[in-house]
């Protein structure tokens, strides 16, 4: 007999990133984010899509989709790239997926998703009204600042903070157009510029439309 499918929860973003994620250490047991009295593992979202990325060789794609209370990733890779290609910035979509955690050195969650669509304004609204409804206004978001990130946040000023402001000022001049990789390539001569590039795609500073680059506003 097939394991039963998890329920997908109507939840804030918010609710997922000011939460513990419990990860599993049976090989049946999914992993969930304890939220309330539930174990949630699957999750049905609503939001707007403020970044995407898809890597050159076109075996990831990512979104970052915002409800108003928080924000989170969308990540799909290969087979299941037709999930996301359709999807641009500033869509409303919809989102069942099962709820993951990235396991790097400042991990983070994400969706892996199973279903996703478009969706008008007035579902979106509809949405919050169910969930407000359900489980009342969203919380606002917690910060903690761990040890490790702040470090991160020093090593990243003191090393590429120079960097960081020569990409944003160079596409900020050629928004209209947009610039590619290597065309920043050409005007910046620096071994940390993919990496630098790809902190502030994460960060939403910037997004990729057709492999060129252009600031979010």
């Amino acid at each position: 007999m097939p394991p039963q499918r998890q329920t997908a929860y109507n939840v804030w973003i918010s609710d997922l990133n000011n939460n513990n994620f419990i990860k599993s250490t049976k090989e049946l047991e999914p992993s969930y984010v304890e939220f309330e009295d539930k174990k949630v593992t699957r999750v049905n979202l609503i939001g707007t899509v403020i970044n995407k990325y898809e890597n050159e060789s076109h075996t990831y794609i990512s979104l970052i989709i915002d409800d108003n209370s928080s924000q989170i990733s969308i990540k799909v890779w290969n087979e299941n790239l037709t999930l996301l290609s359709e999807i641009q910035i500033g869509d409303i979509i919809l989102v069942i997926g099962k709820v993951k955690r990235a396991e790097q050195i400042n991990p983070e969650l994400y969706i892996s998703p199973e279903i996703v669509r478009k969706v008008n304004p007035n579902v979106e609204l509809m949405g919050k009204i169910k969930l407000i409804n359900e489980s009342g206004k969203p919380k606002e978001k917690i910060i903690e600042e761990k040890e490790d990130e702040i470090k991160i946040e020093e090593i990243k000023m003191s090393s590429s903070g120079n960097l960081r402001q020569e990409i944003l000022n160079l596409i900020e001049k050629n928004n209209e157009t947009g610039l590619t990789l290597n065309e920043l390539k050409n005007k910046i001569k620096n071994a940390s510029l993919e990496i630098e590039i790809q902190e502030l795609l994460k960060e939403g500073e910037i997004y990729e439309i057709k492999e060129k680059y252009h600031l979010l506003r």
